[in-house]
């Protein structure tokens, strides 16, 4: 299994054993926070962001669409 990785703000992502990531909070010194995110949370986190950043881009062409 691999190493824990660093996200940044204190926050570290590793892959559990039956498929899930195990996000955590530390403080340097333990872990404070835990969070279980099992396949099915996963897929549904990562179809909001994609679904996020399709809008996002959708927003940031539109202005070249104005006086066209």
């Amino acid at each position: 299994m691999k190493p824990k990785q660093y996200l940044g703000d204190a926050v570290y992502i590793k892959q559990g054993r039956f498929g899930d990531y195990i996000l955590t909070t530390e403080d340097g010194i333990r872990v404070l926070n835990e969070i279980i995110l099992e396949p099915e949370v996963t897929q549904a986190l990562l179809e909001y962001i994609n679904k996020e950043k399709e809008e996002k881009e959708e927003e940031s062409t539109d202005w070249r669409k104005i006086g066209k």
